[in-house]
């Protein structure tokens, strides 16, 4: 029988290929499509807020005394400077004398010192009692009175310690006299706190 095609392998090739192009096709298309890429873009913008913690509104008041309350006030601080002044020389002196064993304080020098405090408290009593407060202040006015009655009694009492300093005792009358120095200094400063309020009422 004879071959009515003398080659017959050469239709395999083409087979092969429309095969393998059909395959590829029906692969391609069974792919899931790609989705569409979308690009976001958020912008936040931050409110602009400006807070100051631990801060509330506040009011000032400014009292401007007149002037003869201010002369009057600034007379007494210097007063009250010379008082603590002489107190320390005097506590000082006082101290030394105590513990003469060790210091090496002698006679003479705590009696020098003594009189040299009893003349400032005499400087200072009597300028204490020759200051007047600004009329029509009855608060200060009462005030200035105790303060002058205390800065006497600041002085008796150093006169008083250079008289136990001088006694024959063992140091009862000087210790006596000292704690009453304390006293009419601490009375003198308690009356001393209360000018600044007094001097700010108004008169009446």
């Amino acid at each position: 029988m004879t071959n009515p095609d003398p080659k017959p392998g050469r239709w395999i090739l083409p087979l092969i290929i429309i095969g393998m192009v059909g395959f590829t096709y029906f692969f391609v298309q069974s792919l899931p499509s790609p989705e569409p890429e979308v690009t976001t873009t958020t912008s936040t913008t931050a409110p602009n807020t400006s807070t100051t913690e631990g801060t509330e509104p506040t009011s000032t008041t400014t009292t401007t005394l007149p002037a003869d309350v201010q002369a009057y006030l600034d007379k007494m601080e210097g007063l009250k400077a010379d008082l603590d002044s002489l107190s320390a020389d005097l506590l000082a002196a006082n101290e030394a004398w105590n513990n003469k064993a060790d210091t090496g304080a002698t006679y003479s020098e705590t009696v020098d010192a003594f009189k040299d405090v009893i003349a400032r408290a005499t400087v200072f009593a009597d300028s204490v009692q020759a200051t007047t407060p600004p009329a029509g202040y009855s608060d200060l006015a009462a005030l200035h009175a105790d303060l002058a009655t205390a800065a006497a009694k600041v002085k008796t009492a150093t006169e008083t310690a250079l008289a136990g300093l001088q006694s024959s005792d063992t140091g009862q009358a000087r210790a006596a006299a000292i704690t009453e120095f304390n006293d009419a200094v601490a009375e003198f400063n308690a009356a001393y706190e209360g000018l600044q309020a007094a001097a700010a009422t108004p008169p009446a």
